[in-house]
């Protein structure tokens, strides 16, 4: 691995994940490392199949915490 954290050896690295943060729509994947090749996508979101990406918003109560996130947080109407 190039050295972002150079305390980590190689071996102790068991999952990689990638984090799609976008500013419309936000996702993630992670591969094992034993298995490099086998790409692990969520494609279900809030019961939503076959979309690898979900709404990047969140919706908050009055106190600050999240209620709602990704599509069903759009499709809220907030109290």
């Amino acid at each position: 691995m190039s050295g972002f954290t150079p305390n980590i050896a190689d071996k102790d690295v068991r999952v990689v994940v990638g984090l799609d943060f976008g500013t419309t729509f936000s996702g993630f994947a992670y591969a094992h490392t034993t298995n490099p090749n086998n790409v692990e996508t969520n494609d279900t979101w809030h019961n939503r199949k076959a979309l690898v990406k979900t709404n990047t918003a969140l919706l908050y109560d009055e106190k600050w915490n999240v209620t709602q996130w990704g599509a069903a947080a759009l499709a809220s109407k907030p109290k």
